[in-house]
């Protein structure tokens, strides 16, 4: 072979390598081809690893089409096994006179005695090997012939690694691919069965509040009328604060329904105006306040519209003031206030946000149980005489939790507690 067909051969060789539109199988294929028709042999095989470990190979192209895709044990005492393991080629030009080899002479696999089989490297280490033998004359092949194919072999190794990569390659993002569409699906089916199944729950909790609305309305009514024995009063006493306990933690259920709905749906987040939340959740709870002769005390000034969900900083805002007047004592005070600090978390999504807190005058809340009374139905006992369901200041955090805000409760002096919040503030920049 001249210059101009080695260098005919070789543009071909990468042309084929590089296609992308060609799967691995039909590149090397129609490498070996061109191989054995340059080298003029009649037979031929590339196998490459399949492990790192270095145990297997696999036969990539071969001209005997029954054993293309097997994969077989890496074998020094084979010829594709020692050039594997050593990184050495072997050329015969009778293998019968191998010692080393005399057992693969026997079995008489080839029509001449004659065969090649060089390795392909990256760097040092053997990533396959191409085997050829049969010389189209049934002779021997030449020492040329040797040389000709370790020279291919040399410059093919990365092409054909490359190659071997990009399939891999493409075969895993196709499995990924696949996985993820079966995910997809999964995910849907899961969904759609988690929100069924929560409406069910919903729906049948909900019609247990109409025939217990009932129930508290009638023993409310008998108390009411009167003509029952001092036994008799104390056990509808009984009945009927059971029965408005069950209530109420019908309606904590309920909430907590709700707190999947709002993390599976969008939630209308946007700019709110917190001062005339404050101001309608106020004008709500002021029986209760008037009730312990509770005194109000608001922040003058002034509030940004602040990012959040309307509905559910209502129901926050309303949970937290509820809180206070409860466990605040008779003749108390109560404060709302805010303060506007700058956001210096690079995951912040505005620029400034709000600490908004709800103050009290109760008996406070230990060290050891501040992160605690947050978790679901972990009511802690500030005073024994209230009854609760320990769930309210759960919803208050997965509220919070909706837009990336955060919860916590500190200490008041001389006593109390004050409940903060964090929401960001809109009003002044865009969105980062």
């Amino acid at each position: 072979m001249n210059c101009q067909e080695e260098l005919s051969f070789l543009k071909e060789i990468i042309q084929i390598l590089t296609d992308p539109n060609t799967p691995l199988a039909a590149k090397l294929d129609t490498s070996l081809h061109l191989i054995l028709e340059t080298i003029q042999a009649q037979q031929g095989s590339i196998m490459l690893l399949v492990n790192p470990a270095g145990t297997r190979a696999k036969v990539m192209a071969s001209t005997n089409k029954k054993i293309v895709g097997l994969e077989v044990d890496i074998k020094p005492e084979t010829i594709s096994g020692h050039v594997f393991t050593t990184g050495e080629p072997i050329y015969f030009k009778d293998i019968n006179k191998s010692q080393k080899f005399k057992d693969v002479a026997r079995k008489k696999s080839y029509q001449t005695n004659s065969l090649i089989c060089v390795p392909l490297k990256r760097n040092k280490e053997v990533i396959g090997v191409i085997n050829v033998s049969d010389p189209y004359d049934l002779h021997s092949f030449t020492e040329k012939e040797f040389r000709l194919l370790l020279n291919y072999a040399g410059l093919l190794s990365p092409l054909v690694e490359n190659s071997y990569l990009v399939e891999q390659l493409t075969q895993r993002k196709q499995r990924l691919e696949r996985l993820f569409k079966e995910l997809r699906v999964k995910q849907k089916e899961l969904l759609l069965a988690f929100t069924e199944r929560n409406e069910l729950v919903q729906m049948v909790v909900h019609d247990f509040k109409s025939p217990l609305s009932a129930v508290i309305s009638n023993l409310d009514l008998l108390n009411y009328l009167g003509g029952l024995s001092e036994e008799q009063q104390q056990i509808v006493k009984t009945a009927l604060n059971g029965a408005q306990k069950l209530l109420e933690m019908i309606n904590e259920f309920l909430q907590i329904a709700r707190i999947d709905d709002w993390k599976n749906h969008k939630l209308n987040l946007g700019p709110v105006d917190l001062q005339k939340v404050i101001e309608q959740v106020v004008e709500d709870v002021s029986p209760l306040l008037e009730e312990k002769n509770l005194k109000l005390e608001i922040k003058k000034e002034d509030i940004e519209p602040v990012y959040a969900d309307e509905n559910l900083l209502y129901h926050l805002i309303q949970n937290l003031l509820s809180n206070a007047i409860k466990y605040s004592y008779k003749d108390g005070k109560i404060k709302i206030g805010w303060e506007k600090r700058e956001a210096k978390r690079t995951l912040d999504q505005f620029d400034h946000f709000l600490v908004c807190w709800v103050e009290d005058t109760g008996p406070g809340v230990p060290d050891n149980l501040k992160k605690a009374i947050f978790e679901r139905f972990n009511r802690l006992k500030r005073d024994v005489r209230i009854e609760g369901t320990g769930i309210g200041l759960f919803i208050c955090k997965q509220i919070v939790k909706l837009w990336d805000g955060e919860i916590w409760v500190e200490d008041v002096q001389p006593h109390g507690s004050r409940f903060c919040f964090t929401c960001y503030v809109t009003g002044e920049k865009d969105a980062k």
